[in-house]
């Protein structure tokens, strides 16, 4: 059963957070009262607070808010490959940042609906190709024929 209030989001940018080495850790997903993160560096104890940085879109100046680590995933499989899991809850948001916030939240949300054309976009295409491999079969098959 889901106990957030808020849609997680996903955060696709990922890539481009391993790439901007400036920050010790990448966004995997947001809502508009916490994020969940992964991290090759331990960020402190569950209930801890934290300053918590996010990154935003499009070069723009990150965010820094005052967290709370609510929990540490204890996944095998991302330890393994280095990385630890954190859920944040965000604390004391002033109105600027809550503004921002909220609109960071609904650039994911049209990002979400973008990449879901984007796949239902490719599918199309996948479709298409085969349409077309048949349509040519066919007349092949109908030109032979007909000679």
């Amino acid at each position: 059963m889901e106990r957030r209030e808020h849609e997680r989001l996903p955060v696709r940018q990922v890539q481009a957070h391993e790439v901007d080495h400036s920050l010790p850790y990448r966004v995997m997903n947001v809502s508009k009262t916490g994020c969940f993160l992964e991290t090759r560096q331990p960020m402190g104890e569950v209930e801890s607070a934290i300053a918590f940085e996010l990154p935003l879109p499009a070069g723009a100046d990150s965010l820094t808010l005052a967290a709370r680590i609510v929990w540490r995933d204890a996944d095998p499989e991302r330890e393994q490959s280095g990385w630890l899991g954190y859920g944040l809850s965000f604390n004391g948001i002033d109105r600027i940042s809550e503004l921002i916030l909220d609109a960071y939240v609904e650039f994911l949300k049209r990002d979400l609906h973008v990449a879901q054309l984007e796949e239902a976009w490719f599918k199309l295409k996948k479709v298409h190709e085969k349409i077309e491999l048949l349509i040519a079969y066919e007349e092949k098959k109908a030109a032979s024929f007909l000679h």
